[in-house]
């Protein structure tokens, strides 16, 4: 219809210019090229290309491609796959090397502009595609193909011109830098997509070399979800399979009598290996990647920036299955820019002195080389990476946002997706069936990362926790199993054994300026050089289920603590940890991800027992004293042998075991007292091991209430009121910059300092953890599951001592064999007995 609208057209003034050159020498007496071809867009016509694309159209094509595909003869298949394959290496081959055909091609595209037209007829976008060029070259034995792209920009036309994010792709570098201006050196100008492909002698692999500058991406949500929308629509219906594959036996057939006709004999595996392939080396860099995560319904409004720069990876494939891959990543940053506006940020990134994030290196060997270090009980495969390092800037309702942003929408299916299959690859790996055994040898080291925890958003006051440096090694150990309670004998594991160590950690106060801007140091060390070893144990081969073994042990920790670190821990805990995210993000119901197949069964549940052991944990107390000019120690508490057991069961019932062997509070306002001691007793049925305070947590499926069991053994309390009030003021959170919460009045008849804490409402802290302490307790409720609370206390004895008199006793109370059983059954209500 010659009469229709110009948008009609898929093509618009389409025209080609080709140009061949034939030498007219010989083939093979002369080493110039035989045949040279270029072609291009026609000069006269259009420089670049315009198509444009509705769904309408597009269905059509792809009717017009299905009704004119016949089937073909499977005869005629069998003989042209094999002749391919039997042509392709007498192509230049080694044995010739001035024979073959000298060929070189040359295609170019100014540019491309292609737009996709909605259901309703509008333009959803504009991809437009610049510097297009491919060219292919054949000489003797060795070939090359080189494609390259200069530019690429995509318009996103459901947003206003107007707006920020209405470029949805863009590659040009000075736009990059300014998106994300953490960059290790200016941005280079030069085309978006290299790709060059070599193939030189059978006995070389070939080589791919890919290369991408500088990319920017606005993830505007509706618009790809219409995107999406748009491909869906496209997917043709279920066709029939082909009578050619139907006819398996018929094929194979027709397959041998090709062979025969063409000479060619079936090799053995072992054979010359010319089916085998020649193996492959890429060689991928990219220069720099953002991505911008925007708000639905806005004008462009940002969430958070997401940016990595300079990474390179060398893989290496093999003809007998191994593969080989290194590389490296410059950096990789996130940067909130929604929490502050107009002040982003940086979320997670490298810390100043640090030039390169990681290094790694992988290695596997031919199958037939895993295949003997698997029986002979050695890892078949290794990783190493290095790993430089990071700063973590924490607020937890912009971490939360994020979390929320990226499990919500398009965006959350490719996340689910792409963990799925992460989980699905890692556990392929980890299991290789049942009679063999795969691991991986593991060499990771981890620099220092640094976890900052502000006490408001984007706020120089909070904590500062350098987590030291961390090293993972493994190896593999076949160990004998004592035979178990159920009769069973005694037998043989191999184990996976993982040894994590942190060693170095830190925890410091960012204290907030008060009097002295200019001062000397903000950080206020609290917790200094504590380590950490963690042992991992899982099960290989014909031991893959055993239980999943995790011990950790950490060294003496020793902790600092004085009021004004107290008061910033509780503002960091109210204010930050226990804050939620907004609610920004459209959140679509159970029921509606159940019917979308998001949602998916996460298959049999992890067996697995842990046991974490502290040796000793020490905190020192400063705080206001009567007579005092500074803060001065309170207390020093003291807890011996702090056990952490928990255990997991595949009918998912689980147990957590918390003990404590012994407790002590030393008064250090009198004189290094004992303000509360425990007096260890050996409790009954515990192996002769002893324990202060112990509480059990049992959680069992086929039960409808779980069960709490709180033991405590033999406690005294002396009662000294001038260290009394002044710890409860130390715990009672003051105002920001404010005093601490303790007046003097009057003194008494021996002329000493009497304090009292002083009566006020409840602080903004304290209302927003009882707040958060009540919605916790309705989640609980609210699980449909009752508790059963079992509470045991020995004994206990308080000392009322009187003040200033170096511990005369006013009285001793005392109370012994408490019982306490409380039930609260999943349909509500409560029962108590003692």
């Amino acid at each position: 219809d010659f009469t229709a609208e110009r948008s009609c057209y898929l093509v618009d003034q389409l025209g080609l210019e080709l140009q061949l050159y034939h030498c007219i020498l010989p083939l093979g007496t002369h080493a110039f090229t035989d045949v040279l071809a270029f072609g291009s867009l026609s000069e006269a016509d259009a420089r670049a290309l315009h198509l444009r694309l509705s769904l309408e159209q597009l269905h059509t094509i792809l009717a017009i491609v299905r009704a004119v595909r016949e089937p073909m003869d499977a005869d005629a298949v069998a003989a042209g796959e094999v002749a391919a394959a039997t042509r392709a290496p007498d192509m230049g081959s080694a044995d010739k090397p001035n024979g073959g055909l000298r060929a070189r091609t040359q295609f170019r595209v100014h540019g491309v502009i292609l737009s996709l037209a909605g259901l309703d007829g509008s333009d959803l976008i504009e991809l437009n595609a610049s510097a297009i060029e491919l060219n292919a070259q054949q000489q003797s034995f060795k070939r090359s193909l080189t494609f390259g792209l200069g530019a690429l920009r995509v318009e996103d036309r459901l947003r206003d011109p107007g707006t920020r994010c209405a470029r949805l792709l863009d590659s040009d570098a000075v736009e990059l830098a300014r998106r994300a201006p953490r960059q290790g050196r200016p941005p280079e100008s030069g085309p978006l997509v290299q790709l060059e492909y070599l193939s030189t002698t059978p006995d070389v692999p070939d080589e791919l070399h890919l290369r991408f500058n500088h990319l920017h991406l606005e993830w505007n949500p509706m618009t790809v979800a219409a995107l999406m929308a748009f491909v869906r629509l496209l997917s043709p219906p279920a066709m029939p399979a082909p009578p050619a594959a139907a006819d398996a036996p018929g094929r194979e057939r027709a397959m041998a009598n090709a062979r025969v006709q063409i000479g060619v004999e079936d090799n053995d595996e072992e054979g010359s290996g010319a089916g085998r392939g020649r193996g492959l080396r890429v060689l991928a860099e990219l220069e720099a990647l953002s991505v911008s995560l925007n708000l639905e319904d806005t004008d462009g409004q940002q969430l958070a920036l997401f940016a990595m720069r300079e990474l390179v990876t060398d893989i290496s494939l093999q003809p007998g299955g191994g593969m080989s891959a290194s590389g490296q990543l410059g950096d990789l940053t996130a940067q909130d820019m929604y929490t502050v506006p107009g002040q982003p940020y940086e979320m997670v990134g490298l810390r100043e002195d640090e030039q390169s994030l990681l290094t790694f290196q992988y290695n596997s060997p031919s199958d037939a080389e895993r295949s003997r270090l698997r029986a002979a009980m050695q890892c078949d495969s290794s990783l190493r990476l290095r790993m430089s390092s990071v700063r973590v800037s924490y607020w937890h309702p912009a971490f939360m946002r994020t979390v929320s942003y990226l499990q919500d929408g398009v965006l959350g299916a490719l996340v689910s997706a792409t963990a799925s299959t992460v989980v699905q690859v890692a556990r392929s790996v980890l299991s290789n069936g049942a009679g063999e055994a795969s691991a991986i040898a593991l060499d990771v080291e981890v620099g220092s990362p640094l976890l900052l925890l502000p006490a408001e958003a984007n706020s120089p006051d909070g904590l500062r926790a350098d987590l030291g440096s961390i090293a993972i090694r493994n190896g593999l150990e076949w160990r004998a199993e004592p035979a178990k309670s159920d009769g069973s004998e005694a037998s043989h594991a191999l184990l996976d054994c993982i040894s994590v160590t942190v060693g170095q950690m830190q925890l410091c106060a960012l204290l907030p300026f008060v009097d002295d801007p200019e001062g000397a140091d903000r950080q206020s060390s609290m917790i200094e050089d504590v380590s950490l070893h963690v042992s991992i144990e899982r099960g290989l081969g014909i031991s893959a289920d055993r239980a999943l073994a995790v011990a950790a042990t950490g060294s003496e920790l020793v902790c600092t603590c004085a009021k004004t670190q107290y008061d910033l821990l509780m503002l960091v805990a109210a204010h930050n940890l226990a804050g939620g995210a907004d609610t920004i993000t459209s959140h679509r119901s159970h029921d509606e991800k159940s019917a979308s197949g998001e949602e998916h069964n996460p298959g049999k549940p992890t067996t697995f027992t842990l046991d974490f052991d502290l040796p000793l944990v020490a905190v020192s107390l400063f705080g206001a004293v009567p007579n005092a000019s500074q803060d001065t120690q309170l207390a020093l508490v003291t807890m011996y042998r702090l056990r952490v057991s928990s255990e997991r069961h595949d009918d998912q019932s689980s147990a957590l075991l918390i003990r404590l062997e012994s407790l002590q509070i030393t008064d250090a306002v009198n004189k290094g007292r004992r303000l509360l001691n425990s007096i260890s007793m050996q409790p009954e049925g515990d192996g002769g091991e002893k324990a202060i305070i112990q509480m059990q947590y049992l959680q069992n499926l086929g039960s409808e209430s779980d069960e709490l069991q709180l033991r405590f053994n033999h406690l005294h309390l002396e009662w000294n009121p001038v260290t009394i009030a002044a710890l409860l003021s130390f715990v009672r959170p003051s105002p920001r910059g404010a005093s601490v919460a303790v007046v003097r009045d009057a003194k008494d008849s021996e002329g000493q300092d009497r304090m009292r804490l002083t009566a006020s409402t409840l602080s903004p802290t304290e209302v927003v953890v009882e707040e958060h302490y009540t919605e916790a307790v309705r989640a609980v409720g609210g699980r449909g599951r009752g508790i059963d609370v079992r509470v045991q206390l020995e004994a206990l004895s308080a000392s009322l001592n009187f003040e200033g008199s170096g511990g005369q006793q006013l009285a001793l109370f005392a109370m012994r064999e408490l019982l306490a059983h409380v039930s609260m059954p999943p349909c509500g209500g409560m029962s108590a007995s003692g």
